[in-house]
């Protein structure tokens, strides 16, 4: 099954960015192809997995549940910036950077790294908490969305292992397992 580790929001929170999407559609009009994220989907991916079986998921499951479970309590984020990746003057991705208030989510991270690399998952690239609102398949430059300032807050307390089910209507994620923090 394909699989990854997030943080996923509240359902006030999703409206919330599902309205910043919304007007962010109407500024970055043109004839660049843009795929906008379904707003259900909408998280803070700790680790992207990829294929794996049932089994060894349990297995990452157990260790993470020991290793997190109760030991840090709620996670408060900010999102009040765009960003994109690689950047904003040539974006493939265009997200809203969130800013974990207790600075707990860098320890968090770096012990679901340890344990997804004991099990031969290593972290391809350095993690940056943020939530996708979309993707682009060509040129465009958005800039002009680094002096933009938008105003979410959220809470977390729980970490959720996830399925991505991909089907010709999009991607649909399914919680397999929840840790506590």
């Amino acid at each position: 099954m394909r699989s990854f580790i997030s943080l996923n929001i509240s359902s006030r929170a999703k409206r919330e960015i599902k309205t910043i999407c919304d007007g962010l559609k109407k500024k970055i009009r043109t004839n660049a192809q843009v795929r906008y994220d379904n707003p259900d989907n909408y998280h803070i991916t700790l680790f992207f997995i990829g294929e794996i079986n049932e089994g060894s998921l349990k297995k990452i499951y157990d260790v993470l549940n020991e290793r997190l479970s109760g030991r840090f309590g709620e996670l408060n984020f900010v999102c009040e910036d765009y960003g994109g990746f690689p950047n904003l003057k040539n974006p493939r991705v265009i997200f809203l950077d969130s800013r974990n208030i207790e600075n707990k989510i860098f320890e968090i991270a770096a012990v679901v790294d340890g344990v997804l690399s004991e099990y031969g998952f290593p972290r391809d690239k350095k993690f940056h908490p943020h939530i996708t609102l979309a993707r682009i398949k060509s040129r465009i430059d958005l800039e002009k969305l680094s002096n933009e300032k938008v105003d979410v807050n959220f809470s977390v307390s729980k970490i959720s292992i996830m399925q991505s089910i991909i089907s010709t209507k999009g991607a649909e994620h399914k919680e397999i397992f929840a840790i506590n923090l």
